[in-house]
């Protein structure tokens, strides 16, 4: 039987797993980076804690960032296991370094900052070339995402068939394959509604990614916040949970979508909003 190289037994993995295509890329890019930090391809005969310890304390060296060499970690580690499932490789993995990460507070933004945005949105009055207001459209946009919580890609393939008339969206998590049940409020009912008597389509949100990132950043500067890349729609995300999570305790995790407990509090809930910061006495 031929020996396999790692990165040929990521096609043979992608081949027997039903991974999205990000995924996929992933998994090959971590893979040639070993190997080219190896100089040649790496086999999976070869595969062992010394080999994968000294490739991460070469990348931590070369001033990669932990998240990034926390990620190649465990991709390699992930393709290891999955090829001693199968018997290609003998032996687990035992003690290969971790990769600490430093610990951010998850930052949100307040509601008076989320009216700014929906302002912004509204004060729009140009037309795109295939015939939608992008007032109304990013109007929608803004309100849909803060209402659902939802990932930018669950966000982007709505379904006008999705919403029923009182505003309950049924759909299935792409990164989870999960049910969801979100609802939107009245005033972004109307605000969908809206933009699409512009223009009838099957998805609400039907133009491009890059072109809802050009315009969300637009709006950050007429709504007067920073830029970054911590302030996109990922932000909308953390800030609606935040919001739920101050009405009731549990509500953060729920309206995320998460199954696991301690993924939100820990990634996504601004401790800022919803839970109370107790300090000392004041002193006179």
């Amino acid at each position: 039987m031929k020996e396999l190289t790692l990165r040929e037994y990521v096609d043979q993995y992608c081949l027997e797993h039903d991974l999205a295509t990000r995924t996929i890329e992933h998994y090959r890019a971590s893979v040639v980076s070993f190997d080219k930090w190896r100089g040649q391809p790496v086999f999976l005969a070869e595969l062992a804690d010394d080999l994968v310890n000294r490739f991460l304390a070469d990348q931590k060296a070369d001033a990669f960032a932990a998240a990034t060499i926390r990620s190649k970690r465990t991709d390699i580690l992930c393709l290891w296991r999955a090829a001693v499932e199968v018997n290609l490789v003998e032996h687990l993995p035992a003690r290969v370094r971790r990769i600490k990460l430093p610990s951010q507070i998850p930052c949100a933004w307040s509601i008076e900052e989320i009216k700014r945005l929906i302002t912004s949105a509204e004060s729009i009055n140009t037309w795109t070339a295939d015939g939608l207001h992008r007032g109304r459209l990013l109007t929608a946009f803004v309100r849909v995402a803060y209402d659902t919580a939802l990932r930018r890609g669950d966000l982007l393939a709505l379904g006008t068939s999705q919403i029923d008339d009182e505003g309950f969206v049924d759909l299935t998590q792409n990164k989870t394959a999960t049910g969801h049940i979100v609802k939107l409020s009245a005033v972004t009912l109307v605000a969908v509604l809206a933009t699409l008597a512009d223009r009838k389509r099957q998805l609400i949100f039907d133009q491009k990614p890059a072109w809802f990132n050009d315009w969300w950043g637009k709006l950050l500067v007429k709504a007067q916040l920073r830029k970054g890349p911590r302030e996109m729609q990922q932000k909308m995300r953390r800030s609606a949970a935040s919001h739920a999570e101050r009405e009731r305790t549990g509500s953060g995790r729920h309206l995320l979508g998460h199954k696991s407990h301690g993924l939100a509090e820990k990634h996504y809930l601004d401790p800022r909003i919803c839970r109370e910061v107790i300090s000392p006495p004041e002193i006179d």
